[in-house]
């Protein structure tokens, strides 16, 4: 796709950039991000509050008195609302996945072997020519038969195969190794403490991948959980709100992807929308080599999606510090511009958010407004360098 967009300098000129790089993932259309970046003492305080009620912001209109914006504000950036200084190229942020994959003993039980379809597609998915540009970590879960050393968070806090860039060969090594034995299977399911080992590995994980020249990890964390059943055999495992307020607690830094193999697991569904994703993918046990095909069409789309409608944010120009405080987005359209607001918790799906309000590493468009612009084959334009711009959600 072609990338290029044009934005007004503080002396009225503008800076243009074209950008030639295709991408799979993201908005059909074009990305630019132009940087105003600040000295480290020119850093003002968020003008915002996170939970996105704050006191509304006013945008003075051109020759008018300020006004009350909404998070869609049609009014174009001026040459005061943009304060334009640099320009540099937006880019798809890097992923990391970490897993949490299901080897209880009803993975492999009767004719089914719902263990072998889904380590056969993560294996495929993990070892594709195009995922360059994913990490990925693997923990498995329960640990052992022993529900004692199984049913606690501690052995899941660090992967079997700790986080490093796909493809790898110890991926596949680890789905073999760690397969389920049907002379020794574990009929208990310790999703809750696997999930929140894997929550903690993921909260901690980006410093590992911190790149050296931002000392940051500038892109998405996601946990994606494979899973035939609920939590059982444990303490408290039918006590599922401990484990949808584990996903809840990752938010909105790291979401929760779960992919559940069987049937009559609508309740897996709760778990996805509290952590951020919606709805589960449900995948019916039709076979091996069917179950494996979707379970590797729900990785495709959970990878697509995890990086859809998300901007890495650029270094900043040599001497030169981010102000998280200087962000706006706007959507240009065919024959319209919109200023979207910044909508810390995208309550009403409208305008955009951090992944991290307090450390940001990138930009992500809310839901209604991702959706509209993909469908619009819209033109984001993130400009940096004046006061973020927010208003109350409408």
């Amino acid at each position: 796709m072609r990338r290029s967009s044009s934005y007004p300098l503080r002396d009225g000129k503008s800076a243009k950039a074209s950008f030639a790089r295709a991408t799979t993932v993201g908005l059909v259309g074009a990305v630019c991000v132009a940087v105003g970046c600040t000295s480290m003492e020119d850093v003002s305080p968020v003008n915002n509050a996170e939970n996105g009620t704050a006191k509304p912001a006013s945008i003075p209109a051109s020759g008018g008195s300020p006004v009350e914006p909404t998070f869609q504000d049609t009014r174009p950036l001026t040459e005061t609302t943009a304060c334009v200084a640099n320009s540099v190229p937006a880019g798809v942020p890097p992923l990391a996945l970490i897993f949490a994959i299901d080897r209880s003993g009803s993975m492999i039980k009767d004719r089914s072997n719902r263990w072998n379809a889904a380590a056969d597609a993560v294996r495929s998915f993990l070892n594709s020519p195009a995922i360059r540009g994913v990490h990925a970590s693997l923990t498995f879960f329960p640990l052992n038969g022993d529900t004692k050393e199984s049913c606690v968070k501690a052995p899941y806090v660090e992967p079997q195969v700790s986080m490093r860039a796909a493809p790898n060969e110890a991926f596949a090594n680890a789905l073999k190794s760690e397969a389920p034995s049907r002379s020794d299977q574990h009929w208990f399911t310790p999703m809750r403490d696997a999930l929140e080992g894997a929550m903690d590995y993921a909260e901690r994980v980006a410093s590992d991948l911190a790149s050296p020249a931002s000392g940051s990890f500038r892109g998405t964390r996601a946990i994606v959980l494979v899973t035939d059943g609920l939590p059982n055999g444990c303490e408290d495992a039918e006590k599922f709100d401990r484990v949808t307020a584990i996903a809840k607690r990752g938010l909105p830094s790291v979401r929760t992807y779960v992919i559940g193999v069987g049937d009559q697991l609508e309740k897996l569904n709760d778990l996805a929308e509290a952590g951020g994703t919606r709805k589960a993918n449900l995948v019916a046990d039709n076979g091996v080599a069917a179950l494996e095909s979707k379970i590797k069409e729900a990785l495709e789309a959970i990878r697509g999606n995890a990086t859809e409608c998300s901007y890495a944010i650029p270094a900043p120009p040599d001497g030169k510090t981010f102000d998280r405080n200087k962000v706006n987005v706007s959507v240009s359209k065919k024959d319209s511009k919109t200023n979207l607001l910044h909508n810390a918790t995208c309550a009403g799906g409208t305008g955009w958010s951090f992944d991290n309000p307090s450390n940001p590493r990138t930009i992500r468009l809310c839901e209604a407004t991702c959706n509209d612009a993909q469908k619009a084959d819209a033109t984001i334009n993130v400009l940096f360098g004046c006061e973020t711009q927010t208003g109350p959600v409408r």
